[in-house]
């Protein structure tokens, strides 16, 4: 399939190979990803997307107040303070968190739930709190390469 085997080929051959390998290289970034391939089960269910459910669970919401202080604290402080040896530490805590909540949503979409089920509204519910994480744990990443660089 790859478009490099159909140079010499017609047009359209060349048009499908592409067209093939792209559909496939999608294929693989989703299943290769833990909260694309969650994401893709979620939808092909009928479920909701983001775009029409932005909502995390309620409990989580809690947790996200008290990371936030601890990144906030954290990004003002001093490179070797007590406050950046907090971030790291941050960082194992929501790294657990995150495979904590995958295990959930593993948990909810075995077997798949039928289309409209609630499961699939709690499923994106979690899938949002997995991107929160996402996100924060990439801006302790960054915090943790400007705090290296400034060695």
């Amino acid at each position: 399939m790859h478009p490099d085997f159909f140079a010499t080929e017609g047009e359209e051959a060349r048009a499908a190979a592409e067209a093939a390998s792209a559909a496939l290289n999608a294929a693989h970034e989703i299943l290769s990803s833990d909260f694309l391939r969650a994401d893709w089960l979620v939808r092909s269910q009928g479920g909701p997307d983001e775009s029409h459910v932005r909502e995390m669970p309620q409990a989580f919401l809690l947790e996200v107040l008290e990371w936030n202080e601890t990144l906030e604290a954290a990004r003002q402080a001093a490179p070797g303070s007590p406050e950046r040896a907090a971030a790291v530490s941050l960082r194992g805590e929501l790294l657990e968190r995150r495979k904590q909540l995958f295990a959930t949503l593993a948990r909810r979409m075995t077997p798949l739930p039928q289309p409209g089920s609630p499961e699939l509204l709690a499923a994106r519910k979690d899938l949002n709190a997995a991107r929160y994480l996402d996100k924060t744990l990439s801006e302790l990443d960054a915090l943790r390469v400007a705090q290296s660089l400034s060695h």
